[in-house]
């Protein structure tokens, strides 16, 4: 079996810099996510660089007999004790050298108790409250260089809780930006999650949710939730979303059982963490 030296090869070709090194066929360990160096192309399924995009001859079998047409083999008994090869799954994540984001229109995100933004309930009605921001993803403003944004987590916060369930959407959005009203009929769903929620008073919480999202996309964020009262009027159960009036760069919407989908003169805590 022989191992090639590829090491410093990939290291460099997963960093984006260039190295001045020769290399040969089936010689560096690659990855969708680094590529390789200059003339060669990734075979993703054999994790090599390739100098032909349709060889031949399989890496396998080119390693196995010792015909890569590289500067020289290394054999077993030769190999120095701290550089192990490194195969395709070693080769650097794309995630390595991303940079986060934190998403956020908002001054601040801390709720104010009695700003409470949400469809007005009564004894033994249930009413189902949605709360939208929509962030334009190439806008300066959120800094995001990459072509693609790596969501993780949104982040809310309420003003009360009480053994609720909410609905947390991310959706593309091609009605009018920062307009009076959202257009529900432009809103297609990427990723959707839910978490519990229950805990009065103020607090904030956060919802994982994973998905790689293009920069050229208007990013609308939905939260959904229902509430329920008795024929008492007691709580059956309760959410409501974090409100303020700190200030806020971008429009936020109020739908649901009562109305249409319009933007608010409170201020929505609302807000993405990712990264690109």
């Amino acid at each position: 079996m022989v191992i090639r030296a590829v090491l410093v090869a990939v290291i460099a070709a997963g960093a984006g810099c260039s190295y001045g090194g020769s290399f040969g066929d089936c010689e560096v360990a690659c990855a969708a996510s680094t590529g390789c160096p200059s003339g060669f192309t990734c075979a993703v399924s054999e994790g090599m660089c390739r100098s032909s995009a349709t060889p031949a001859t399989s890496c396998a079998a080119i390693l196995d007999g010792g015909a890569g047409s590289g500067d020289g083999d290394i054999n077993d008994s030769d190999a120095q004790p701290t550089m192990d090869a490194q195969s395709s799954t070693d080769a650097p994540s794309s995630m390595d050298a991303q940079t986060t984001v934190l998403l956020s229109q908002n001054a601040n995100a801390i709720p104010t108790i009695g700003n409470l933004v949400y469809c007005a309930i009564g004894a033994g009605e249930t009413k189902t409250n949605q709360w939208w921001r929509v962030f334009r993803l190439s806008d300066s403003e959120y800094g995001i260089t990459g072509p693609t944004l790596h969501v993780t987590d949104v982040l809310f916060a309420s003003q009360d809780a009480v053994l609720a369930s909410v609905t947390v959407k991310l959706e593309a959005y091609t009605g009018t930006y920062d307009g009076p009203t959202l257009d529900t009929s432009k809103l297609t769903t990427l990723a959707m999650t839910s978490i519990p929620a229950d805990g009065g008073g103020a607090r904030n919480w956060t919802a994982p949710i994973t998905i790689d999202i293009a920069t050229t996309t208007v990013l609308a964020v939905e939260i959904t939730s229902m509430d329920q009262h008795n024929a008492a009027n007691g709580v059956v159960q309760e959410f409501h979303l974090g409100v303020n009036s700190a200030g806020e760069t971008h429009k936020s919407y109020l739908g649901g059982s009562c109305q249409a989908p319009q933007s608010v003169s409170r201020d929505i805590i609302l807000q993405v963490q990712g990264a690109f």
